[in-house]
């Protein structure tokens, strides 16, 4: 894969998030970043690493789940992670970070992986880079823009 791949950057993208859930630690995401790009082509990028930190620190600051939110893993759809968080009152949601991609394929994935035994709230695919264009899907073929949402919880920080 080369660096110019599109889609490199959403799994390093993943890759960096992925440690700095559980702790929501945004503080963490230039380490993080670091540590996802070893051994790929960005390597020696030094501005992917910050681009991918920035996304991630936004991601953990603003986009993902509050406090009463619990990060319940991440599922694997298509080489890229699909972050799962419960909240104690029985809903869940599945974060998936999109960039610019089209969204439909990796949500599919998602409702796949999940099946119709796992009851969902429904999946967030999330634009790290435009969070207003950011979309709720609560099923294969149904989604709105996130903001329009009760899972958008910018009033919630």
């Amino acid at each position: 894969m080369s660096p110019k791949d599109p889609r490199l950057f959403p799994r390093l993208l993943d890759a960096t998030i992925a440690p700095l859930v559980d702790e929501r630690d945004a503080q963490a995401a230039l380490w993080a970043a670091g540590v996802a790009v070893q051994g790929t082509p960005w390597q020696g990028y030094r501005p992917g690493r910050i681009r991918l930190a920035t996304a991630a620190a936004v991601y953990l600051t603003w986009l993902a789940p509050p406090e009463d939110w619990q990060a319940d893993g991440a599922l694997i759809v298509d080489d890229r992670r699909a972050f799962r968080w419960r909240h104690n009152d029985g809903r869940s949601i599945v974060d998936l970070l999109v960039g610019d991609e089209r969204a439909s394929g990796l949500v599919n994935g998602v409702f796949q992986e999940i099946g119709s035994n796992v009851a969902m709230t429904g999946v967030r695919a999330l634009n790290t880079a435009a969070p207003r264009r950011s979309t709720l899907w609560s099923s294969r073929s149904k989604h709105m823009l996130l903001v329009d949402s009760d899972l958008w919880f910018e009033e919630q920080r």
